[in-house]
């Protein structure tokens, strides 16, 4: 970049002073400027020599030197004194180099002279000084700051100057204290010599430290070849600036120096109102504007800056010919944030403000749109205000459909539609349609059931649309719908080829044949229809069809007439659907034509035609002639003629179709005589045949109930006979074979249950029936006990159902619904348990506990829970039936309680001391009540459960006694005591055994460190969980812990600061007994919000550690909604810079750290601290950071909070 006129700096110079990788190699040429006035180190030698030796021909000096000190010559003391003029001052250049660094911190000079001038500039700039070193005691050179006296130094009389052959050779080879350093160095640092030639012996001896392979070198030098080849040869890229022939020869070098620091001292709202100024008016600007634009571009902050203000084509142009615009046209089909940026700028400024140039840019880069660019273009067209005009609008609509990757029209086509504006769209919103209704396949993998040891993967297709549902419906109902007149001969042929297209996809795929089709099959009607309450996108197309169908068969018939042959021979099922939907509709259709249609075309029993069919004739047959009716009853029977090869339920279904035709035709006409004597024939044929509640339909949902209606209507029917006198029915009915041929078993027992929970009296009946038979493996038992369980019941009820269950001799098959039973009397009955009840239900537990189990233990191996293995196996729901008694036993009992019973013992520890998986899920559910039970009986607990949760003894059994707790358990003061060694022990299975419930683990311990009695400092527990746990639960106890805070008193939370959270964070600070990372420090900055008095010394903990990131975080949004920017400005307004400065961009939290800037200032804030903020600020792109920065140096001056 042209620093000025005269000197162009390296970007890698640059960036390397910008991320404080730079090392300054000052030499003697710094010091020879007015009012230093010092010699070069040529002109030194000279003055030493005083004349008093003759040099040889070109020979160096340091030999020189050399030779003199060998004649007696104190070289160096004639040295100290010459350098030690009277006078002799800093330069401009000594302190242009250290305005190169922006604080004591990141200063990094070496330098080969011996005069003070660097570290007196150092004092003026850093008055609390730097880090000075003088050889030979030199810093590692990988990591150093400060002034370093590489050659010694003038303050320091008691060591040696290297000046002579004899000094360099052991500083650079004998002892070699300057290689070691200068060789880490180069090979860690960017080094920039300044004040050196190529002739100053220095060079010859440094040159054996400038090994290849390590960080650039730029050396500051007069232009000349000669010059520009030596610094090659060392490795080290020339940075010329020019000899002025007037005044200070080496000004040029001052200057830019000079220049340099101020660029690097420029803020980032500097830098926002620099690049505002240049690109008001259009380019060409002189060198120095231009290479600072031109560096601006790569740079993330500044060229934000640029996106922000340049507004006129010319400068589209400009950044087009630098590059800037190529990333967009990769045709990449990821977003990247930097492409996205300059989409947006590409979009909002240029594609609608200045049409021609933006669309002459894409011709020129196209077609390769990326993502970036086309869903920016896609957004600014859709939401723009006002609307685009019309040409504008449709060409990028053109270009839009012409570059889209079959994905990309989602998130915005929809919009795109919605947007368009009749009539000035026509064109585009049809393009539009035809893009965002075209048919993508999905492919699926599915995995068919078959007994093969290696089963065939096969891959099935799903179809969708480009766009949303909601979207596409909007946009045809605000402009298609209304304009179907003028649209239809083109909306016609591009849904024609859309419905075709997507049944080819499934077709090739084996997805659909030439007779089905899953998207037709999940269709129920093509007209409206309740079943179809959900149509999905696909549905969206089908209905734009019917729209269309309608509209022509009823306004242009002929033309009607023409689409709806052509889709009668489609391969679409859905258009030949469609096609007998124009039918029905069509409004002067003859009847007799219509059922002959449907004779000619061989629709009557199409199977994915049914319901359309079904409603045609509902449409026409009852107002055709009573020869074309019976001409049809006689096709109905011809079309169903018996196959040779047909099997038994082939027969069967094709003789119920023939029947549900007959049914259907009699509901829609039943005035015909024939078609009565046509049902009356079918039905006697087949008395077993019923009609169902849908003859139209193939398959429909009621509620729960899918295909099946036996449950609409059977509850009155059975509640109208006892159940003895239809038992026979009921335990004989097993339904049709075929979902589509009548009613089904599962709907007769739906029916069983809902009559059972209205009428007990009905229910019982029915139970005492199967009782007298032993019938106890019925499957009717199931609803009978489930709608005891789910209804209200009387005292009497109960001890009749219970007595029922006590003398029931046979519980294998009833475990589950009895288990279910007993829970749903618990539940309902919490207070005032009759013990008569307790005792019943105590008895029931006992005899289901001590039936086989009939489980598989594989089945919930591994199970996410084991308390949810154990909740659905009869041992763990059991366990809780017996821990609910208990609970309803003690509370009867009152102070009378004296621990647990004997009975009780027994159940409890007989899971404790079985084996087998039953047993495992009972000790889960026991786990999971541990404090119930350490409440009922501490003594008992104590013995027999809790050393089952400890990890020494057995792995596994500790994690499953652990995932019970953690998930339903609790503590008490007493009970975390005395679980605490085996809690600790548990941190370090967190992400292993306990992972499935890590977060009921970090709850508790959050918990517990903010109320227990227990100090988790001084008791050891928190700092052995820090050190043993993993960093992502670490992270997940600090994020409990600051919602734990945020749900205490203000008070209570800042005692829990003195007693604990500030000695621990302090600990972790400095790495006990782990380092914070940076996942943990960005969790725990929100801790201060809810500590109330201690927020300004948490703030300081916060602030003490590298800055946290913050991408999205609550913090700001939390900050913003509280009183901390009032009652404690200055430390909230540190928090926000401390935070805020880690962030690479902030979107909508730029609001929130205006507003709470906004409130810290108006109470007196630190202006420095706010304003460090309002630099950050402008850094992430937030828009009003120059406004804040005005708005606070408007406001008081610091309060001292």
């Amino acid at each position: 970049m042209w620093i000025n006129p005269e000197v162009n700096l390296p970007e890698a110079l640059l960036e390397a002073q910008q991320a404080g990788e730079l090392v300054v190699f000052a030499g003697a040429g710094v010091s020879v400027g007015w009012p230093s006035s010092l010699p070069d180190f040529r002109r030194l030698t000279d003055q030493v020599s005083a004349g008093s030796l003759a040099r040889d021909t070109d020979e160096p000096d340091d030999r020189y030197l050399g030779r003199l000190e060998a004649q007696g010559i104190d070289v160096t003391g004639r040295t100290r004194s010459i350098l030690a003029a009277p006078g002799s001052a800093p330069t401009a250049l000594h302190r242009g180099l250290l305005s190169l660094f922006s604080t004591r911190g990141n200063v990094r000079i070496v330098t080969t002279n011996f005069d003070p001038h660097l570290s007196t500039a150092a004092k003026e700039l850093f008055p609390e000084g730097v880090e000075t070193y003088f050889a030979p005691a030199l810093p590692l050179g990988r990591d150093f700051h400060g002034i370093v006296y590489l050659h010694g130094a003038l303050a320091k009389p008691d060591r040696p100057l290297v000046l002579t052959d004899r000094e360099f050779g052991r500083a650079y080879l004998s002892d070699g204290w300057a290689t070691r350093m200068l060789v880490d160095m180069f090979s860690r640092y960017t080094v920039l010599f300044v004040g050196y030639s190529h002739r100053d012996p220095v060079m010859t001896y440094l040159a054996r430290s400038l090994v290849t392979g390590t960080r650039p070198r730029f050396a500051f030098s007069s232009p000349g070849e000669e010059q520009e080849r030596w610094w090659s040869f060392l490795g080290v890229n020339p940075v010329t600036f020019p000899l002025r022939s007037a005044g200070d020869r080496y000004g040029a070098l001052t200057d830019a120096i000079s220049d340099w620091g101020m660029h690097a001292h420029m803020g980032a709202l500097d830098h926002e109102a620099r690049i505002r100024t240049l690109v008001e008016y259009p380019p060409p600007l002189e060198q120095e504007s231009t290479s600072y634009l031109e560096a601006a571009l790569h740079n993330p902050i500044r060229r934000r800056f640029f996106l922000a203000h340049a507004r006129s084509p010319e400068w589209l142009d400009w950044a087009d010919q630098r590059g800037l615009l190529d990333r967009l046209f990769t045709g990449s089909v990821e977003s990247a944030h930097e492409s996205y940026e300059i989409a947006q700028w590409f979009a909002n400024r240029f594609a609608i403000e200045h049409p021609a140039n933006a669309l002459d840019l894409v011709r020129r880069k196209g077609p390769d749109l990326g993502w970036d660019l086309w869903q920016a273009l896609a957004r600014e067209l859709a939401f723009k205000e006002p609307h685009p005009v019309g040409d504008v609008f449709g060409a990028w609509i053109a270009v839009l459909c012409q570059t889209a990757h079959p994905r990309w029209a989602r998130p915005f086509g929809g919009f795109l539609l919605q947007s368009c504006a009749w009539p000035d769209d026509r064109t585009a919103a049809l393009l539009l349609f035809e893009f965002l209704s075209r048919p993508r396949l999905k492919l699926e993998q599915r995995w068919p059931t078959q007994s093969s040891a290696h089963p065939t993967v096969h891959i099935a297709g799903e179809i969708g649309l480009a766009s949303e549902e909601y979207e596409l419906r909007t946009g045809w109902d605000k402009f298609f719908a209304p304009h179907v007149a003028e649209l239809y001969d083109v909306l016609g042929p591009v849904i024609t080829g859309h419905l075709n297209h997507a049944h080819t996809l499934l077709h090739v795929l084996g997805s659909a044949t030439a007779t089905w089709d899953p998207m037709s099959f999940r269709r129920s009607a093509i007209e409206a229809h309740p079943q179809d309450a959900m149509p999905g996108e696909f549905g969206f197309l089908v209905d734009a069809g019917r729209d269309v169908i309608e509209w022509l068969v009823r306004h242009r018939p002929t033309e009607g007439t023409a689409l709806q042959n052509q889709w009668a021979a489609a391969a679409s099922p859905l258009l030949r659907r469609l096609s007998v939907h124009a039918l029905t509709e069509h409004p002067t259709l003859q009847p007799d034509d219509a059922l002959q249609e449907v004779e000619r075309r061989g629709w009557l029993y199409a199977f994915q035609l049914k319901h359309e069919v079904f409603r045609l004739l509902e449409r026409w047959y009852p107002e055709a002639s009573a020869r074309a009716r019976s001409r049809l009853i006689r096709h109905s029977m011809k079309a169903s003629a018996q196959q040779d090869d047909e099997d038994a339920d082939e027969r069967e279904i094709r003789e119920y179709s023939r029947y549900n035709l007959a049914v259907w035709l009699r509901q829609i006409a039943p005035d015909c005589a024939a078609t009565e004597r046509h049902f009356n024939r079918l039905q006697q044929s087949h008395p077993e045949f019923a009609p169902r509640t849908h003859p139209d339909l193939d398959h429909w949902s009621e509620g729960a109930t899918w295909g099946d209606p036996t449950a609409s209507g059977a509850v009155e029917e059975i509640l109208l006979l006892p159940a003895d006198e239809q038992l026979k029915f009921l335990t004989t009915f097993r339904g049709e074979r075929h979902p589509w041929a009548g009613p089904k078993r599962g709907g007769l027992l739906e029916a069983v249950r809902e009559a059972s929970t209205r009428s007990f009296e009905w229910g019982w009946g029915l139970a005492l029936v199967l009782e007298r038979r032993a019938d106890w493996s019925s499957d009717l038992w199931e609803p009978l006990l489930r709608a005891w369980g789910e209804g209200t019941r009387t005292d009497a009820e109960w001890e009749m159902v219970f007595g029922l269950l006590e003398r029931t001799h046979r519980l294998d098959s009833l475990q589950e619904p009895i288990t279910h039973l007993l829970e749903a009397v618990l539940d309902r009955r919490r207070e005032d348990f009759p013990p008569a009840f307790l005792v019943s239900i105590e008895r029931i537990a006992d005899r289901l506990a001590a039936q086989p189990d009939q489980s598989n233990p594989e089945a919930n191996r591994g199970d996410a829970s084991w308390l949810t293995a154990a909740i659905n196996h009869p041992s763990g729901r059991l366990t809780l039936v017996w821990l609910r008694t208990l609970a309803a036993r003690r509370a009867a009992a009152g102070e009378s309680w004296g621990g647990l019973a004997t009975d009780y013992r027994r159940r409890f520890e007989g899971h404790i001391r079985a084996d087998g998986y039953g047993a495992e899920m009972g000790r889960v559910a026991l786990a999971s009540q541990t404090l119930a039970l350490f409440s009922a009986d501490p003594e008992w607990t104590r013995a027999h459960l809790l050393p089952l949760f400890d990890w020494t003894a057995d792995v596994h059994e500790a994690a499953r006694m652990w995932h019970g707790f953690l998930t339903w358990g609790q503590w008490n003061e007493s009970l975390f005591k005395e679980m605490l060694p085996s809690l600790i022990d548990s941190f370090e299975h967190a992400d292993a055994e306990l992972a499935p419930v890590a977060d009921g683990l970090v709850a508790r311990l959050a918990g517990a460190a903010l109320h227990s009695a227990t100090d988790p400092l001084k008791s050891g527990w928190l700092l052995r969980f820090v050190r043993d746990a993993s960093p992502d639960i670490r992270v997940r106890w600090a994020s409990r812990l600051s919602f734990a805070l945020s749900d205490l008193d203000p008070s209570a939370a800042a005692a829990a600061w003195d007693r604990w959270i500030e000695e621990f964070w302090s600990l972790r600070l400095t790495g006990v007994p782990r380092p914070l990372s940076a996942e943990e420090r960005t969790t725990m900055a929100e801790w201060p919000l809810s500590l109330g008095e201690a927020f300004p010394n948490a703030v300081d903990k916060v602030c003490a550690a590298p800055v946290p990131r913050s991408e999205h975080n609550t913090l700001l949004y939390r900050l913003r909604k509280n009183d901390l920017t009032a009652r404690y400005p200055t430390a909230a307004a540190r928090l926000i810079s401390h935070v805020i400065a880690g962030a690479s961009r902030l979107d909508y939290e730029c609001a929130f750290v205006e507003e709470a800037v906004r409130n810290a200032a108006a109470s007196g804030a630190d202006r420095e601290v706010l304003l460090e903020i309002c630099e950050h600020m402008a850094r992430v792109s937030c828009r009003n950071a120059a406004a804040l920065r005005a708005f606070v140096l408007s406001s008081p001056e610091d309060s001292g909070r």
